[in-house]
């Protein structure tokens, strides 16, 4: 409720919008609204210029002060992501209690996120993937019931025991 009451949007935001409606003005639909796509290009090529790739290790040099703290910083990461999925799952979980809540999931989708042609970056992925997760949000698919842990657990197993190195 406070974004709903909060006095700036409704000033600064909300109240602009009526007043350029008011005077005959269109707004700007969902499907055009910051709508980038034809403004860049996507690929592994331009994700290739983006991202730089750490050198490898040389495997028999001597362990340094520094390999430790990149040693510990790893296992620090990865714990993160152990606690990230594990608060994933419980939040599906807390979720699904309610009978109004429909949630969809789709990181189990694994040739559309590894399929590097579909991103302008290393966050943003083409408006043909926004296009395939609402056709299928409409038919149903994904959606996460009963089989929610399953789903959880596959997912973990995929992004933890994916080969990374196969991107470069």
């Amino acid at each position: 409720m406070k974004y709903i009451f909060n006095k700036a949007i409704l000033l600064n935001d909300t109240y602009s919008v009526f007043e350029y409606t008011k005077a005959g003005n269109k707004t700007t639909d969902f499907d055009s609204y910051s709508n980038w796509n034809a403004s860049y290009i996507l690929g592994k090529d331009v994700l290739d210029a983006l991202y730089a790739r750490c050198e490898k290790l040389d495997i028999t040099a001597k362990m340094t002060d520094e390999d430790c703290r990149n040693l510990q910083e790893n296992l620090n990461q990865n714990g993160m992501l152990n606690r990230q999925f594990e608060l994933e799952k419980e939040a599906i979980k807390t979720l699904l209690a309610y009978d109004n809540v429909y949630l969809f999931a789709f990181l189990d989708e694994y040739n559309m996120i590894c399929d590097l042609n579909n991103y302008k970056d290393v966050r943003h992925y083409g408006e043909n993937i926004n296009s395939q997760i609402l056709l299928r949000m409409c038919h149903k698919e994904h959606l996460l019931i009963e089989n929610y842990e399953e789903y959880c657990d596959n997912v973990y197993k995929f992004y933890t025991t994916y080969d990374y190195d196969a991107l470069f």
